[in-house]
């Protein structure tokens, strides 16, 4: 108990004495491992869900159930290849995928809300690679990333970040807030009920919609207070 104690106190103390550029690294790194090991569980264990946006490129129900496993482990063996050697292309896949993915909800008949809610499925990778710097050769596509050799973080490249992040963080939450507040998406209420949050109404409104009305205010409010890049 002790040394777990010792250990986790040690870790601690030593995050906060990383280089900024190091600590963006490992945050932007787990980000992207996190979203699309999660995103290729889906696949692998087929999601109904998912048949519709299969249709917008004129593939039936069938074969969307077939492909679905595969596109799954490609998602997941990216993930698992971010993790143990983290490199650009994969990063530049990534970014176009997740913004493919994200785009195919609205082209499938849904609301605009879902493809800005999953801004960081292609935020986050696209981030990463603007803190890894954009190669100027191919070679450099395919050299791994390691946090011990990250350059010192720029001016220009933190603002970079910065702005990116915050617009990803706008659209998240404002696309989030907007499938409660307008949609009172079921899926929503589906996982407020789970915990026990259920039958709430204040003034007329249930709890999805409420949430999702704070949601947008906060983004807004956000986006007013720090203003967003033109």
């Amino acid at each position: 108990m002790e040394r777990a104690h010792a250990s986790g106190g040690s870790s601690a103390a030593w995050w906060p004495t990383l280089p900024r550029e190091r600590q963006l690294h490992w945050i932007l790194r787990l980000g992207v491992i996190g979203c699309f090991l999660g995103h290729g569980a889906y696949g692998v264990l087929t999601k109904e869900a998912w048949v519709p946006y299969f249709g917008v490129v004129g593939i039936d129900r069938a074969c969307a159930y077939g492909l679905m496993p595969w596109i799954g482990m490609m998602d997941i063996g990216l993930g698992l290849t971010m993790a143990v050697v983290p490199l650009r292309i994969v990063l530049l896949h990534l970014t176009v995928w997740g913004l493919w993915t994200a785009a195919l909800r609205p082209l499938a008949g849904e609301a605009v809300w879902e493809c800005l809610e999953r801004a960081g499925n292609y935020g986050v990778p696209l981030a990463f690679l603007i803190l890894a710097g954009v190669p100027r050769c191919w070679r450099g596509w395919f050299t791994p990333v390691w946090p011990s050799a990250a350059s010192p973080l720029s001016a220009e490249r933190a603002r970079a970040l910065h702005a990116l992040l915050r617009v990803t963080t706008f659209f998240l939450l404002l696309g989030h807030g907007a499938l409660g507040a307008l949609d009172n998406k079921p899926a929503l209420t589906a996982h407020y009920a789970s915990i026990g949050l259920r039958n709430i109404t204040l003034g007329g409104l249930t709890l999805t919609p409420m949430v999702g009305g704070v949601e947008v205010v906060l983004a807004v409010h956000r986006s007013q207070l720090k203003g967003l890049p033109t």
